[in-house]
């Protein structure tokens, strides 16, 4: 009773801890949807929060970044929210870009997105670009620098 007790405990554990990284576009679009604090609140338990970066340019914008890694095993998940406040307009404007390795995932999200009425717009070899007229979702290939054939990640942002 114990062994079986022990074993539906581990299955349990390892379940949830699954979970906690993206694993599907509806999970990436909700937390896309999610504000900075809403973010650390939602990603606290399974995703490290870096130091933020600020940088200030010369145009009169602002820009935030705020980083959080998920880093388990084989699995290396990496969402950045990025914030540019135009200081002439007083508005920011937020970006989440979400790098990952896995290609399961990059078809399986390239597959819900034409079921959800994105309309693929552009379609280049490391770039597509598919639109549902309320946001805009951009997929970039990141190849290896030494060997040109091998991806080293994927990048997809989400512009709300």
């Amino acid at each position: 009773m114990k062994k079986v007790l022990f074993t539906i405990l581990i299955i349990l554990i390892s379940f949830v801890k699954g979970n906690a990284q993206i694993i599907k576009l509806d999970d990436l679009l909700e937390i896309s949807k999610l504000s900075v604090e809403e973010m650390k609140t939602e990603l606290q338990n399974y995703w490290k929060l870096k130091l933020p970066i600020r940088t200030i340019s010369e145009e009169g914008s602002e820009t935030k970044h705020y980083v959080f890694v998920f880093n388990e095993g084989d699995k290396k998940q990496v969402i950045r929210k990025s914030g540019r406040l135009q200081y002439n307009e007083s508005k920011t404007f937020w970006l989440t870009d979400f790098q990952f390795d896995d290609e399961e995932l990059l078809n399986s999200i390239k597959k819900s997105l034409l079921d959800r009425s994105f309309n693929l717009e552009v379609n280049e070899k490391n770039r597509s670009v598919y639109n549902d007229g309320k946001r805009a979702i951009i997929i970039r290939s990141k190849y290896s620098d030494s060997d040109k054939t091998r991806v080293e990640f994927y990048e997809i942002r989400v512009i709300n």
